[in-house]
C-alpha cells in the first residue's frame, strides 16, 4: 500500500510539468516562425509544378514535341535538384502526388518535367498552369489543433481572384524537422 501511495504521490507531482510542459505543441508565435520559414520555398516550389514552372526555351509552333529544354539559367537543372529542394519543404507523404504528377505522369496525363537521353530536364508546355493562391499572411497565425508531431494552423490568404480568406495549413515534424503536409499555395 505504501509503494501505490508514493508512486501516485509522484504521478501527482509530476503532472504540472508534463501538462505544461512546451512539447506538447506549438504555439502561434512558434507555429509562424515555422511558416514564415517553410512558405517562400513552397511558393516557389509549388509555381515549379503546378504553376508556370520553369523557365523554357521556346519551340516552334508546328512541332509535335511538346517538351522543351529548361533554361540553363533556371534555379534547378535537374530532377534531383527538384526533389532535394522538395524534400526540405514538404513531408514524403504530400510528395508522392506531386512526384507522380511532376516526374512520373500516369495514363491520364503526361508528366511535367523528364529527363532527356543526355541528361537535359525538360518541360512539359501543353499542361495548362493551375492557379495558385496569391498571397498567405501569417501575422495572424493561429494554432487550430496540435500535438508533438502533427500543427493544423489557420492562417490569413488572398486568393488568384483577390478574394480573400482563411486556409488551413497542417504541418509536420518529420524526425525534428517541421514541414509542410499541404501545397500551401
Amino acid at each position: 500500500m505504501k509503494k501505490i501511495f508514493c508512486f501516485l504521490l509522484t504521478l501527482l507531482l509530476l503532472l504540472p510539468c508534463f501538462t505544461s510542459c512546451k512539447f506538447m505543441t506549438l504555439s502561434d508565435s512558434e507555429a509562424k516562425a515555422e511558416l514564415d520559414r517553410l512558405l517562400p520555398q513552397a511558393k516557389e516550389l509549388t509555381e515549379i509544378f503546378y504553376g508556370k514552372g520553369l523557365p523554357f526555351t521556346e519551340i516552334a509552333e508546328d512541332s509535335t514535341d511538346y517538351y522543351a529544354f529548361v533554361k540553363e539559367d533556371a534555379p534547378y537543372q535537374s530532377i534531383e535538384q527538384l526533389q532535394a529542394a522538395a524534400e526540405k519543404v514538404f513531408t514524403p507523404e504530400y510528395l508522392v502526388g506531386v512526384y507522380e504528377y511532376a516526374f512520373e505522369g500516369s495514363e491520364y496525363y503526361a508528366s511535367r518535367y523528364f529527363t532527356d537521353e543526355k541528361g537535359n530536364l525538360k518541360i512539359n508546355t501543353r499542361l495548362e498552369p493551375m492557379a495558385l493562391l496569391a498571397e498567405i499572411d501569417t501575422t495572424n497565425a493561429k494554432v487550430l489543433e496540435g500535438t508533438p508531431s502533427t500543427v493544423l494552423v489557420q492562417v490569413d490568404a488572398v486568393n488568384s481572384a483577390g478574394k480573400k480568406m482563411q486556409k488551413k495549413i497542417t504541418i509536420v515534424n518529420v524526425d525534428g524537422v517541421w514541414l509542410l503536409d499541404c501545397a500551401g499555395y
